[in-house]
């Protein structure tokens, strides 16, 4: 229990480093809102309602069901920040001082996932506002509760993907060709293009199914396409990807120390 206690104590202090820095940043914030994610919705909003012009529905989405997915996918996309991670993990391998971090008393883990916790919190904030207000817009009231949770847990697979995209730095060093993989896998798999059921049925397994549309399509499409079936599935795929990634993470970490001798002192 002590333990626990520490454990929030510490997220607390980093929550508290981490977003006065990126709020000292006014700039950047501007540029994430009004641009990162108000030019993109905007350029959809006015394509889809061209080609909503003539129809009512396509593929069971209204015009309103698929401004509310755009709005939903892009700022969940925004959330999926593990560039930060990428780079970091990159220079510290580089200059050697990744080693300071393997022999505290927090692990290189904690460290990261405190830190990104800390510099996303305003976003994740924003992200339960806008998510919320989605599942209220789409009568989804019973949603509400569950969908706040999936975020929390989302960002956590969101954060092992992107741990596990760092500690491959161990082996190519340079980050700059594993952040874009990282953009690309996202930009392509996560669903932020079209909805799953606009893709050919010979991709929509791939689609459904990996990592990235879990972490920024699957809660949109959970809210605007609410069942059961979908609940159970979407949580089943949270513990099956939370398991799989920390094996992976607990693997890449150990072979690390024979390509890095110093690790640990």
């Amino acid at each position: 229990m002590n333990n626990f206690i520490e454990k929030l104590k510490q997220i607390k202090k980093f929550i508290y480093i981490y977003t006065y820095e990126i709020l000292s940043h006014k700039g950047s914030i501007l540029c994430d809102l009004f641009i990162g994610l108000s030019l993109p919705i905007t350029i959809q909003i006015i394509s889809w309602n061209y080609i909503y012009s003539s129809e009512n529905h396509i593929h069971n989405y209204t015009y309103l069901k698929m401004i509310l997915y755009i709005i939903a996918t892009v700022t969940m996309f925004k959330l999926n920040n593990g560039y930060d991670l990428i780079n970091d993990t990159s220079k510290r391998i580089q200059n050697g001082s990744i080693d300071i971090f393997n022999i505290k008393t927090m692990s290189y883990f904690s460290f990261s996932l405190f830190t990104m916790i800390g510099r996303e919190i305003f976003f994740i904030i924003f992200g339960i506002i806008v998510l919320v207000s989605c599942c209220i817009l789409n009568n989804n009231y019973i949603y509400i509760i569950p969908t706040i949770v999936f975020l929390f847990l989302s960002q956590f697979i969101c954060f092992q993907i992107s741990y596990i995209f760092a500690l491959i730095n161990y082996w190519v060093v340079q980050n700059d060709l594993l952040q874009f993989m990282y953009f690309l896998l996202a930009q392509i798999l996560g669903g932020i293009l079209l909805p799953i059921e606009f893709w050919p049925e010979t991709f929509q397994i791939l689609l459904k199914y990996n990592p990235f549309r879990v972490t920024i399509s699957g809660i949109p499409d959970l809210i605007l396409n609410p069942s059961n079936l979908s609940l159970l599935k979407y949580t089943c795929l949270l513990i099956f990807y939370g398991i799989l990634f920390q094996l992976i993470i607990l693997f890449l970490t150990k072979k690390s120390t024979k390509i890095n001798p110093s690790y640990g002192g």
